[in-house]
């Protein structure tokens, strides 16, 4: 959100871009901010891009709220400048008319591609770039064609786990792309293992504590505090209707024995490595995907205390989770070369070529939407997707894919 400020820094009028992306405290604070003073207020947004609403986000504020409250005058642009007619096609193909060719746009590529499984997916991927590397140049791209104007984007980071493999035995350089804005973990353990230590840091955290008893299926105690708050929750979880009951219970416990001056991030992190991974080898015990999910965010949560202890950024606990928030352990990003970044990181960039993977039931959209408002707001995820693209497209799916 930007303001243009005038002489004696009083505020005549307030401009918020991604307003499809407000939510309720943002949209309340620009009320306040506004008073009944200043009327000079635009908000530019696209409703087709809000994705963010696990943060509480919802285009009401842009479409419904803010004509309610200011009856603005509203202009609509259509024209994209950005992409090729071959994206632009595939984009109108999500969402109806949403885009218009400009009269400058290029032809462009798109290709549909669909691979027996994962592991072929991945290869395919890896060689179309070789390729595209062999051939240097085109007409459509400025400049040389290099992996730096090149991303690869899916659904969830965990996708990436067999292209990562394939990209590192083709020596083809790469990074993947992490933003500073936090996404919500993806499986229960990763959300249990977020929302703990907020609580552990502050038992009297009511707001991110009453979000651990949404996710944990428990009630809602009737006084926040005490320093047993996470054990007592952990005895309650046990017997909760919830994937793997006892593996969020124990990761309770053990959040809560952490010793918050100097906290041993490691030996937890090996500690349930090795459990969720013993349960992974019995593919019967896997529920869509959950024990995957855990252990690839348990892997990040790792990763990010590596990148904690080596920036020498602080020893405790506290200190840990504000360089989390401050988006200073995001690690090592190589703009040269290959991108891969999750659709929500990716979201107001762009690249020349993108590579679209995981198109499959069940990964995108993602497995937990079934809400009419869910699905919707996968389709926002893809239609971001599609249009990072500039030039080319290429999207991929497997026919079937191997769980843990």
């Amino acid at each position: 959100m930007a303001g243009n400020c005038v002489r004696n820094s009083v505020v005549s009028e307030v401009l918020v871009d991604e307003a499809q992306d407000l939510n309720k405290a943002q949209y309340e604070f620009i009320k306040a901010l506004c008073g009944d003073k200043i009327e000079s207020v635009m908000m530019v947004g696209d409703p087709n891009q809000m994705i963010y609403r696990f943060n509480g986000s919802s285009y009401d504020y842009l479409c419904q709220q803010f004509v309610k409250d200011f009856n603005p005058s509203k202009f609509e642009l259509k024209e994209n400048y950005r992409s090729s007619k071959a994206v632009i096609h595939i984009a109108n193909k999500l969402k109806p008319d949403s885009q218009v060719e400009s009269e400058f746009a290029r032809k462009g590529k798109s290709q549909i591609e669909e691979q027996q499984d994962e592991e072929s997916e991945a290869l395919w991927i890896c060689n179309k770039i070789n390729a595209m590397l062999q051939t240097k140049s085109d007409s459509e791209i400025e400049g040389e064609i290099s992996l730096s104007n090149m991303v690869v984007i899916a659904r969830n980071r965990f996708v990436f786990q067999t292209l990562e493999k394939y990209l590192e035995e083709k020596q083809i350089s790469y990074s993947l792309k992490k933003g500073e804005r936090q996404v919500e973990p993806s499986s229960i353990f990763g959300k249990v293992l977020d929302l703990a230590i907020r609580l552990r840091l502050n038992p009297k955290d009511w707001v991110d504590g009453k979000k651990l008893c949404a996710v944990l299926k428990i009630n809602i105690p009737d006084a926040w505090g005490g320093e047993d708050l996470l054990q007592k929750f952990a005895n309650v979880a046990r017997n909760s209707d919830i994937p793997f009951p006892e593996i969020q219970a124990d990761l309770l416990r053990a959040i809560q024995e952490l010793d918050l001056e100097q906290p041993n991030i490691l030996k937890l992190c090996g500690n349930f490595t090795t459990t969720i991974g013993a349960l992974g080898s019995n593919p019967s015990l896997e529920a869509d995907g959950e024990l995957e999910r855990s252990l690839q965010e348990l892997q990040d949560f790792r990763g990010c205390w590596i990148t904690f202890k080596r920036k020498g950024l602080g020893e405790s606990l506290s200190s840990f989770h504000n360089a989390m928030a401050l988006g200073q352990l995001t690690g090592d990003y190589n703009p040269s070369g290959l991108t891969l970044s999750t659709v929500h990181t990716m979201k107001g960039l762009e690249k020349d070529i993108v590579f679209l993977m995981g198109m499959c039931e069940g990964v995108f959209p993602d497995y937990r939407a079934r809400t009419k408002q869910e699905i919707k707001e996968e389709l926002n995820n893809a239609f971001v997707a599609v249009t990072r693209s500039k030039r080319w497209i290429y999207i991929t799916y497997p026919r079937q894919r191997k769980m843990p």
